[in-house]
């Protein structure tokens, strides 16, 4: 339903797709927040100078925090989340060919630059 909403947006409102403002706009809000970021203090890691594990490269003390029920509603949350994301993913390049956008392939190109 909303893929209908979307295409029926587009095809009567073509100019919006293709605005200038659209992409300004988070360049602008990104490079606002620039300063800020470039002011900040220098603040190092809190494992600094201590022995490096395997346990800790691979995040295995993270683990402990499943025990706490709040962060395993949490991660569950997180991973029922991703279910509906994976098919937008897999699908929605097939539902723009099938629509014969030339957007198609922007996505896809999207996709790949988000790795």
């Amino acid at each position: 339903m909303f893929g209908r909403w979307v295409d029926r947006y587009r095809r009567h409102h073509t100019d919006a797709w293709e605005s200038k403002p659209r992409l300004s706009i988070p360049a602008g809000g990104g490079a606002s927040c620039e300063p800020v970021q470039l002011t900040l203090p220098h603040t190092p890691p809190p494992s600094k100078g201590q022995k490096v594990t395997l346990r800790r490269v691979l995040g295995l003390d993270a683990l402990v925090m499943l025990k706490r029920p709040s962060f395993a509603v949490f991660a569950v949350a997180s991973i029922l989340a991703c279910i509906p994301l994976t098919f937008y993913f897999s699908f929605t390049n097939a539902y723009l060919n099938s629509c014969t956008s030339e957007r198609a392939g922007k996505m896809a190109w999207g996709k790949l630059l988000k790795l």
